[in-house]
């Protein structure tokens, strides 16, 4: 089949969310071309091709209205916000991102649809290129990113309006959703950051706003929670006049076998050994970093914890270009960091905040934790599961039932930084006669086809 143009559309803020809406006049070209026998009350499926990238079975809607608005014709493609074709569109029009994010609240307070100006409009052209398959062609505003609009721009927002935030009801407020949803989008814009190698999150707070605010970016491969392991992390003061952007370390695996002290005392010292290895690029080293008085016991750890930092000001904000250069700096030390890391698990392993144990460490550490939780099992019992799993992974915990098995599996995991949270790992049910894998991995069915097993999604989502 031909390639056919069925229609341009301006990029909006449904386009990047929700979906778009086929006009009136094009229906039955549309149908026609895709091949589809869509009626009133129908939903089918289609694929969408976004630069080489195809997203599949995206809902194609025709929806039925009651009487009163019988003459109401409509055909709609539709996805949500935090599918995986929405997220590709608004990486690609991030111009029309930072637009929408920078208007929205004064749009809303007048009750007005965001309009974009004539030097602002981003456009898509929807061809058919197969029964079934549309391909959405794209045309970002090139050359002509205003760059205090980026990382700037965020920083500059945080700056104008936490403080005054804090002081407004928490839920539903805009500066949450925009800390939540846009900030990442934004980061990711700038084409610093690889999206599958970096995660980058941003916190208001939970359920009350957060003493320090931040945005994290997390090698994936070394954490991917504020709670532990080391990473990037920008902190607003406690009186909104600074912002730091800081090397950092999590920290609630050792706090919660140690006092406030001695966590404080452990995070210096990798802190201080990471400072003798790895190449400070320029920034700061000397603990001299200072968010607040009133600090919470999270805020002051993130103090402590510091292992590198710059310091930006409210009142006179380094260029976009100086922002970049240093988050690009912030990224090499961060290499750095997961080489180092990667050389010395040769010999050693790490406890998940960046400290680096020996076997006897590990092992003492799992001990304590299940100590701590309130439970107690025999002499040997943890050293032998650890050395077992270390020289096989496959081990069987024979014993009758209400012996603890599988609590010891959990317990265990959670000593080294795996809960069902974060989805590290993963308890499947089998039945006491259990004797062949089949339906955790899958099976072929009599028909040649492959039936995925329980687990089979998460190994997928591990592999990522």
């Amino acid at each position: 089949m031909e390639n056919l143009l069925l229609m341009r559309k301006e990029v909006d803020k449904s386009l990047l969310n929700e979906g778009l809406t086929i006009p009136q006049d094009l229906h039955n070209k549309f149908l026609t071309e895709l091949d589809i026998p869509l009626k009133k009350g129908d939903t089918g499926a289609i694929s969408i091709v976004i630069q080489g990238e195809t997203f599949e079975n995206v809902k194609l809607y025709y929806p039925q209205f009651s009487d009163k608005y019988s003459n109401r014709d409509v055909i709609q493609i539709r996805y949500t916000a935090n599918q995986p074709l929405a997220q590709n569109l608004r990486k690609i029009f991030s111009q029309s991102v930072n637009f929408i994010a920078d208007r929205q609240e004064i749009f809303k307070e007048n009750n007005k649809r965001i309009v974009f100006p004539e030097e602002n409009r981003e456009f898509i052209e929807i061809y058919v290129t197969a029964p079934s398959v549309l391909e959405f062609k794209c045309y970002p505003i090139k050359n002509k990113i205003d760059e205090k609009d980026v990382i700037r721009g965020v920083l500059n927002r945080i700056f104008k309006e936490y403080v005054e935030a804090k002081e407004k009801l928490f839920a539903k407020h805009p500066l949450g959703e925009y800390f939540r949803k846009t900030i990442p989008e934004v980061f990711y814009s700038t084409n610093i950051l690889d999206e599958d190698k970096y995660l980058v999150t941003a916190s208001v707070g939970q359920g009350n706003w957060a003493n320090i605010p931040w945005i994290c970016v997390f090698d994936q491969s070394v954490t991917r929670t504020a709670t532990k392991g080391v990473y990037i992390v920008y902190l607003l003061t406690e009186d909104g006049k600074s912002i730091y952007l800081t090397f950092n370390q999590g920290c609630t695996d050792i706090k919660r076998i140690h006092t406030k002290r001695e966590t404080i005392s452990i995070m210096r010292e990798l802190a201080e050994d990471l400072i003798s290895k790895i190449n400070n690029r320029g920034f700061q080293y000397d603990h001299e970093i200072r968010l607040g008085e009133n600090l919470t016991d999270l805020a002051e750890y993130y103090q402590e914890g510091t292992i590198f930092y710059k310091k930006y000001e409210k009142e006179n904000l380094t260029s976009e270009k100086e922002l970049r250069v240093d988050l690009k700096n912030m990224l090499e030390i961060y290499k750095d960091y997961v080489d180092l890391l990667n050389e010395e698990k040769l010999t050693t392993e790490s406890d998940g905040v960046g400290n680096i144990l020996s076997v006897y460490d590990i092992v003492k550490h799992i001990k304590s934790y299940i100590e701590i939780e309130g439970f107690n099992y025999e002499s040997g019992l943890i050293e032998n599961l650890y050395l077992s799993l270390k020289s096989k992974p496959f081990v069987i915990l024979a014993g009758i039932s209400g012996t603890g098995k599988t609590r010891l599996v959990k317990l265990f995991a959670e000593a080294i930084g795996a809960n069902s949270t974060n989805g590290r790992y993963k308890m499947v049910s089998v039945r006491p006669d259990w004797s062949d894998s089949s339906d955790l991995l899958g099976h072929m069915n009599l028909n040649g086809e492959f039936i995925p097993g329980t687990i089979i999604d998460f190994f997928r989502k591990s592999k990522k």
